[in-house]
């Protein structure tokens, strides 16, 4: 992959992090930005970033590193969403979702996650008018059918399940296969790296001239036309400096040191 492709991707993948934020989404939904728009932005960052895994020597497990990065930037997003919204006009469902239940790392995100959707879908069907006034809630700020939908599918994919149970006593089965993915927790070992300036440099313009296949240009170029798309839309009705910066728009500005004062000339 070349290094200008590599940048590109950072844009795109930048600019999804920060349009998860309230007021760029307000302002980009003036345009058509919904939270289906920016599920579908994921949903080809997440296509390319399968594609490009199959390339590699250890395609399933980068796969699954991948679907797990997703699946922990899935939880970032709704599990405060929902503690704040459940916290402060429905305690009880609050207690009832949360409990036992909160944010965790690395294969542990998968029986976070799926527990909050089971959790949530029960809602749906409940007879207490608290919580379907809750599941209504959460639905209006953008967890539809179509968002757990996203979730379940990274889930079903890294289990290995040809679908996601909506029963919570499924748990204890999605409990017993997390331990066999844990060395999804251990990073990968990195590349050893020459000490040899000129053995660096004509590794990194190798690397630099290395061509996609052409299935993976095709999911790369699909992921630039919607971040071509949304950036430039964005760079017209967004104006404040700091959601720019957010979307990777506009560079955060350094500002240099002052030197200290000059000491006092002695009398």
């Amino acid at each position: 992959m070349r290094k200008r492709e590599k940048d590109q991707l950072v844009d795109a993948t930048t600019f999804l992090h920060g349009c998860r934020k309230k007021e760029i989404m307000q302002a980009l939904s003036t345009r058509g930005f919904s939270p289906q728009e920016r599920a579908k932005g994921a949903q080809l960052l997440v296509a390319f970033l399968n594609e490009q895994a199959q390339e590699e020597p250890t395609g399933e497990e980068a796969t699954q590193r991948s679907v797990l990065r997703e699946l922990d930037m899935w939880e970032n997003d709704w599990f405060p969403i929902a503690d704040v919204i459940l916290s402060q006009y429905y305690p009880a469902t609050h207690k009832r979702i949360f409990h036992n239940l909160s944010q965790q790392q690395g294969p542990r995100v998968i029986l976070s996650v799926s527990q909050f959707l089971m959790r949530v879908e029960q809602l749906a069907h409940s007879s207490s008018e608290e919580e379907k006034a809750a599941f209504a809630h959460l639905e209006s700020r953008g967890l539809h059918a179509e968002e757990r939908q996203r979730a379940k599918a990274l889930l079903t994919e890294i289990l290995g399940m040809e679908r996601f149970p909506t029963e919570e006593t499924a748990i204890q089965q999605i409990e017993q296969k997390v331990p066999t993915l844990a060395y999804l927790a251990e990073e990968p070992p990195a590349a050893s790296h020459s000490t040899n300036k000129e053995n660096k440099e004509a590794n990194d313009s190798e690397e630099a001239d290395e061509p996609n296949t052409p299935q993976i240009q095709a999911a790369f170029d699909a992921l630039m036309r919607w971040h071509r798309e949304w950036s430039t839309i964005a760079r017209k009705v967004i104006t404040r400096k700091d959601h720019l910066i957010a979307l990777g728009l506009r560079q955060r500005t350094r500002h240099a040191k002052l030197s200290p004062p000059p000491p006092e000339p002695t009398p």
